[in-house]
């Protein structure tokens, strides 16, 4: 079943380094079994199962990481995969390989060690003599401890996947409502205004800045009543030219049960790409596209002077919007 949250279930990613050092000391700690009389029979035992601790210390968390992963990934829920697939689009631009070849890298690791291993353990346990079992110990712990010092870096790229978890949680049975706007307007002043509490503020794997999600509480009962949250901001742009940030933002249109509320900023003071004429741009726009979504238009910033001379401009505006101040309400 598709669910929400399950970015927050990624399994735990332990530093290769890490994994090594701890394989080499469970290999240390195998105890001969001192009720095999023969010394060549004892020997044999003993190393092939030295060989067998370290590879177990190894592959079994390659082994959790891949299953957990790949039960996250079947969960998502539409929101989330989109996040999910910007995330990994986001890395990839940046020279990382795709989360699909890290995992298959893993998968490669876990199971040339699992070979190397079980190669080894098998020649050790029918060794011509005990100091042979130990030499194939020796050799085979050797060669696993090159591979993972020449490979184990897919494992820190993994680490770096694990932003993923850093979604905000978006709870599916509350109304959402999701702020949007041009950059800088007042999102995000506005969800702290108006959030019971101290919103919480997450970055996304492919942006510098922080997404904020308060919630509204019930006076009486402290029930959650609704979700808010900012979103990046838009620009007047087609869809192909605009960043993941953006992408983000039509997402949370699309796929949340969400009440859009629009904010704009008239003062002239939320720079040159969020001009009057930009803003008004991308509310067109989107409620072109999300005409059946319920909508809300909001002024912010009404304790400042507005600044729009041209009529044109102040026509386009919605009668109707709501006028705020997160300094005088």
């Amino acid at each position: 079943a598709l669910e929400m949250g399950a970015l927050q279930r990624l399994p735990r990613i332990f530093p290769s380094t890490e994994l090594l050092a701890r394989a080499q000391k469970k290999a240390m700690y195998v105890k001969e079994d001192t009720t095999i009389r023969n010394s060549r029979q004892r020997g044999r035992k003993y190393a092939a199962e030295r060989i067998t601790a370290m590879s177990k210390e190894l592959t079994k968390p390659l082994g959790d990481v891949l299953d957990g992963f790949r039960a996250v990934l079947r969960r998502l829920g539409p929101f989330e995969k989109v996040v999910a697939d910007l995330t990994v689009k986001s890395r990839e631009l940046a020279g990382f390989g795709s989360l699909a070849d890290t995992l298959e890298a893993v998968k490669d690791l876990r199971k040339t060690t699992s070979l190397i291993s079980k190669t080894a353990a098998s020649a050790a346990a029918k060794a011509e003599s005990r100091k042979l079992a130990d030499d194939e110990c020796e050799v085979a712990m050797d060669e696993i401890t090159r591979l993972w010092e020449a490979e184990g870096w897919i494992l820190e790229q993994l680490l770096e996947q694990r932003e993923l978890k850093n979604t905000p949680m978006i709870q599916p049975d509350l109304i959402t409502v999701v702020l949007v706007g041009s950059p800088n307007v007042g999102k995000s002043s506005i969800v702290r205004a108006i959030s019971t509490g101290q919103p919480e503020v997450s970055n996304y794997p492919f942006t510098t800045r922080g997404m904020t999600l308060g919630h509204i509480l019930d006076k009486k009962s402290d029930e959650k009543i609704c979700q808010v949250m900012d979103t990046p901001g838009l620009l007047p742009r087609p869809d192909e030219e605009r960043n993941e940030m953006e992408q983000l933002t039509l997402a949370s249109m699309m796929h949340l049960e969400s009440v859009v509320m629009f904010v704009m900023d008239l003062t002239g003071g939320s720079g040159d790409k969020s001009s009057v004429a930009a803003q008004l741009d991308v509310r067109d726009e989107l409620r072109e596209r999300f005409g059946g979504l319920l909508w809300v238009d909001v002024l912010s910033k009404a304790d400042l002077p507005e600044d729009v001379k041209d009529e044109a401009l102040r026509s386009r505006v919605p009668q109707e919007a709501l006028r705020v101040s997160t300094q005088t309400g």
